[in-house]
């Protein structure tokens, strides 16, 4: 499971100001001309903003959240700045924005000698004095823009006189006049919805965790693909209100989480840990560490997040997108998978290196290889291409495949059969050319034999990581996809060859000149075992789709 931050991770965090809402007048295009209460509301923005942007050098510069960017990009596109609406009503004190409460407060100066104090923040949040008719309005509204994936940001305000403590914040923000509400246009990524379908496929539930309200993380989950059929959304109030059992009941029906706090956050990592999942959780403020720190995974954003979310993850997306997290678990996938590959290659040989020289022994046979024979294949026929396997690219049907469970054997999903398959194969096929060798082909000359055992041991095993490489039936494709691989297979063999053929080679490692005869047996019999594997391989598909025709049939 992956959990997601829905800004700058799943949307581009490029926020602009689309549309806004006074009581006076009907929802408007923010680019449209501002009628006196539009521009009352963005002054109010402006002034309860702190974000900069500047140009240096010809590039232009930002400081700040992108939320009060975007009030700032709407500040320039009406001519208006942030400075100049300061110099005529300096600041005197801010409560900064808090993700528990949702909202920020600034304090201004007015020539007049009253103070401005004005809220901007969730729409629910505001302490407003509402008239029935105006909050049934300003609700409906809001639904709109949510529904249409806005943010949607609201304004109020008061008029305080000199003598107002400016430390008593509660006091301060109490009793507001609303101003009105804009609303911000945070695209979706494009690159996300193929990405979440991708997650999907492979067995990989992706949810979003937003502090947005409900109305809106749904629209947006619904955008991008998150939000499925029988999924539903979840705010951190109703979050709260479930027991954990009944939380633990609901988990796999929630897609979106809306309005949530710091601890509901850690409390929805820790309910997928305890249901078996494998728990991935991005985050980039202060406040995320927690839950980061209590993922499997923790990943922090490498553009936005801070120092402390960096210092509390397991990993950082340094282009904070999470197309970036699903291109990461392909690749581990594959990593994954060619070391199983790796594992299967050398093993199963061993092992039938193992039964030969015991069955041999058993047989009354002696040793049928010399130990430097047993090394040379060893080195070259298991080292060189066992090595550059790990080169292998990703399967098609990597994403395809569930995810594999913490407690998973490293024999599972068919890799024990495959293993004994190959060692079986393995082990009857040397012992029956080493039989005819030295028994068939000549009067008990266990040289003949041992050469023959040799070549077929070291090149045949070469030639079946081929069949081990690529779970799908082999193809001309499949067998050039990894010329570094098909180089050192045929330096490999080149070099088993020529020890087999070259007489001063042959002494050193005591084997001898074959005969005509010899090579028609051992030519074929190399590919015995890439053969045996390729028809397991086919039969065992034919298995998995009957099985499914058969789970497809109506009953």
């Amino acid at each position: 499971m992956i959990a997601s931050d829905k800004t700058g991770t799943l949307t581009q965090n490029k926020m602009t100001i689309t549309r806004y809402w006074t009581p006076q007048q009907p929802a408007s295009h923010a680019a449209d001309q501002l009628t006196a209460s539009g521009r009352d509301l963005m002054r109010y923005l402006g002034l309860a903003t702190n974000a900069e942007i500047q140009t240096v050098n010809g590039q232009e510069e930002t400081h700040g959240d992108p939320t009060e960017l975007a009030i700032v990009r709407w500040l320039a596109q009406h001519g208006q700045q942030r400075q100049a609406l300061e110099a005529t009503a300096p600041r005197l004190a801010e409560d900064p924005f808090d993700s528990t409460k949702k909202t920020m407060a600034t304090v201004h100066q007015l020539a007049d000698g009253q103070r401005l104090v004005i809220v901007k923040g969730a729409f629910d949040r505001l302490p407003v004095t509402w008239s029935a008719a105006t909050k049934a309005a300003a609700q409906r509204v809001h639904d709109d823009f949510g529904r249409q994936a806005l943010r949607v940001l609201a304004v109020g305000y008061r008029l305080v006189d000199a003598q107002a403590d400016l430390s008593d914040w509660a006091a301060l923000t109490q009793h507001l006049t609303f101003a009105g509400l804009v609303g911000i246009i945070d695209p979706p990524r494009p690159e996300v919805i193929p990405a979440i379908r991708e997650a999907h496929r492979a067995g990989i539930k992706p949810i979003m965790i937003t502090g947005d309200h409900m109305v809106t993380a749904q629209a947006i989950a619904q955008d991008i693909g998150l939000l499925t059929p029988g999924q539903r959304v979840l705010s951190g109030d109703d979050l709260r209100e479930l027991s954990d059992a009944d939380f633990a009941a609901q988990l796999p029906d929630i897609a979106v989480y809306a309005r949530v706090s710091p601890t509901d956050k850690i409390r929805i990592v820790q309910a997928w840990q305890a249901a078996g999942k494998t728990v991935a959780m991005t985050g980039d403020g202060v406040n995320d560490a927690p839950a980061l720190k209590a993922a499997d995974v923790g990943i922090a954003m490498g553009i936005t997040g801070t120092e402390v979310s960096k210092g509390a993850a397991d990993m950082i997306l340094t282009d904070d997108n999470f197309a970036t997290i699903i291109a990461a678990v392909k690749e581990g996938r594959t990593v994954y998978q060619n070391i199983l590959k790796a594992v299967e290659f050398l093993v199963g040989v061993n092992f039938a290196q193992i039964f030969l020289m015991v069955g041999a022994v058993l047989m009354g046979w002696g040793a049928p290889l010399l130990a430097e024979q047993l090394l040379l294949i060893n080195v070259l026929a298991d080292g060189i291409p066992g090595f550059y396997i790990s080169r292998e690219p990703g399967e098609r049907s990597a994403m395809e495949q569930p995810p594999v469970a913490n407690d998973e054997s490293l024999l599972a999903r068919g890799l024990g059969g495959r293993l004994a398959i190959r060692a079986v194969t393995f082990t009857f096929l040397t012992l029956g050319v080493y039989a005819i060798g030295r028994f068939g082909l000549t009067a008990d000359q266990a040289p003949v034999g041992m050469t023959m055992l040799f070549l077929v041991l070291a090149i045949g095993s070469m030639i079946d990581i081929y069949a081990i490489k690529d779970r799908q039936p082999l193809t001309m494709t499949s067998l050039r996809q990894n010329p570094v691989l098909n180089g050192a297979m045929l330096l490999a063999a080149g070099v088993v060859l020529l020890i087999a053929t070259v007489p001063a080679l042959q002494q050193t490692f005591g084997l001898v000149s074959l005969p005509v005869s010899a090579w028609l047996i051992v030519l074929p019999a190399m590919f015995v075992p890439t053969a045996v594997l390729e028809l397991a391989k086919r039969l065992g598909q034919r298995r998995n789709a009957n099985r499914f025709d058969l789970d497809e049939t109506p009953s």
